[in-house]
C-alpha cells in the first residue's frame, strides 16, 4: 500500500503566484501518484510520486499535449497544452522559470494518474502535501 500523503520539502510557492498559475489552468501535481507504466503497458509499472528533478529547478517545458514548470522551489505544475496560453504567461513565466525550457514533463508519456488525486489538486493545490518547515 503507497500513501497518497507527500512531504514535501521543497519551498512552496507565494500565494498570488499560486492563484496567478491556477487562473491559467495549471494543477499543482508534486507528491502525487503515478504509475511509471503506461496505460497501454502490459506488465506492472512502478509507483512513485511526481518530484522535480534538481536539474529541472526555474525551468517549463512542453511535451505530448502538456506544459509543465518546475519552480525553483520545486513545486511541479502542470496544465494542457490544448488551449494557448494567454499573454501574461510571459511575465509569470519570468519570475517562475528564470532557468528557461527544459524541464521534465510528467504523466506525458501515458503514465497513470488517480483522476480523484488530480480533481483533489484542482480544488485545493495543497491536497494531501505535508511540508516540512525549512530552518
Amino acid at each position: 500500500m503507497f500513501s497518497r500523503s507527500f512531504i514535501f520539502e521543497g519551498v512552496t510557492t507565494p500565494p498570488a503566484q499560486r492563484e496567478a498559475l491556477r487562473h491559467l489552468g495549471f494543477v499543482h501535481v508534486t507528491g502525487l501518484l503515478y504509475t511509471s507504466c503506461p496505460d497501454w503497458c502490459v506488465e506492472e509499472g512502478e509507483v512513485l510520486h511526481i518530484e522535480a528533478q534538481e536539474g529541472d529547478l526555474g525551468r517549463f517545458s512542453h511535451n505530448n499535449g502538456l506544459t509543465v514548470v518546475v519552480t525553483e522551489g520545486g513545486e511541479v505544475w502542470l496544465r494542457s497544452a490544448v488551449t494557448p496560453l494567454p499573454e501574461e504567461w510571459a511575465e509569470l513565466r519570468e519570475e517562475l522559470c528564470p532557468n528557461g525550457e527544459g524541464a521534465f514533463v510528467p504523466l506525458s508519456n501515458g503514465e497513470g494518474v488517480s483522476p480523484q488525486d488530480l480533481l483533489a489538486r484542482v480544488v485545493d493545490p495543497g491536497a494531501d502535501i505535508y511540508v516540512r518547515q525549512q530552518g
